[in-house]
């Protein structure tokens, strides 16, 4: 992750609040409980087109460098996570509304790294990313720059 991202999870909507723990969190367990193929997330090259990945079982969307969605699944194509990197030094406006929509339609939610359940709602998610730890430390360090 580049300092100039910040990271959420996506993960199917009613996940158990109980198991969401940083030390332990693991978000296959949630993905595999639903089955999801990861046809599902082909849409997203709307906005994020999708590059060529290093691993046989990762597809990627959008630049590791700027705003990406990374989906791992195992052998069958089945989810096994969904990482979501917003490069807040971009116009991100319309990815983000997109992944909202995307996350509405299909019954999924949107974690912090913190894994803090957010609103999907534009105005709620990019106030959190306006407000990140991540951004303030970037911020800082331009400032030195």
């Amino acid at each position: 992750m580049a300092i100039w991202q910040c990271d959420f999870y996506i993960l199917p909507s009613n996940s158990d609040e109980a198991v969401l723990n940083l030390e332990t969190f693991d978000d296959s367990i949630f993905w595999h409980k639903v089955s999801v193929n990861k046809e599902i997330f082909n849409s997203v090259a709307s906005v994020l087109p999708q590059v060529k990945s290093w691993s046989d079982s990762l597809d990627i969307y959008g630049s590791l460098e700027d705003s990406c969605l990374q989906i791992s699944f195992d052998n069958n194509g089945l989810v096994d996570g969904a990482l979501l990197r917003i490069n807040f030094t971009s116009e991100y406006k319309d990815i983000l509304k997109f992944i909202i929509s995307f996350c509405v339609k299909n019954d999924f939610e949107i974690l912090t790294s913190d894994l803090q359940k957010l609103p999907l709602l534009y105005s709620q998610i990019d106030q959190y990313i306006a407000g990140s730890k991540r951004k303030e430390k970037f911020m800082k360090l331009q400032k030195t720059i």
